[in-house]
């Protein structure tokens, strides 16, 4: 007599395994922390039609005038550079633009905290699979 239980079972959860891999569902990026704009604070994608218009919002830098923090030549004094939103700092940082002292480089924290997670944001895209079964999906 052959055991033909075991099998049976295995292919059953080969099946559900594959099945639950190839489940479409739409898993869409979420912010973790929110941008902080001068006249906005965005907390989810779902705020804003169109995340390209967040790189002309005004980033704000915590009731500090400091805009003025990059230099497009580190030997000339007075060669900073007025930036406050991120396409102004993508566009100075693309023709060479550096924080300076280290009160540029504080000020330029601002920056390097909301610029990259935008430019991840305005290439990324809702999944439409997931590999594994989310965790926070059977919480929600």
């Amino acid at each position: 007599m052959k055991h033909y239980r075991l099998p049976v079972i295995f292919a059953f959860l080969v099946l559900a395994c594959v099945l639950e891999l190839v489940e479409r569902s739409s898993i869409k990026p979420r912010i973790v922390q929110p941008f902080e704009f001068e006249e906005l604070t965005v907390s989810s994608f779902d705020e804003v039609p169109d995340v390209d218009s967040l790189f002309d919002q005004k980033i704000s830098m915590g009731g500090q005038d400091g805009y003025e923090f990059l230099r497009l030549d580190l030997e000339d004094n007075k060669s900073y550079v007025r930036v406050e939103t991120a396409a102004q700092y993508l566009e100075m940082r693309r023709k060479g633009a550096e924080p300076f002292s280290t009160y540029d480089i504080t000020m330029d924290s601002w920056f390097e905290n909301i610029v990259p997670a935008l430019v991840f944001s305005k290439h990324s895209s809702a999944s439409n699979r997931r590999s594994y079964p989310s965790i926070t999906t059977k919480i929600a």
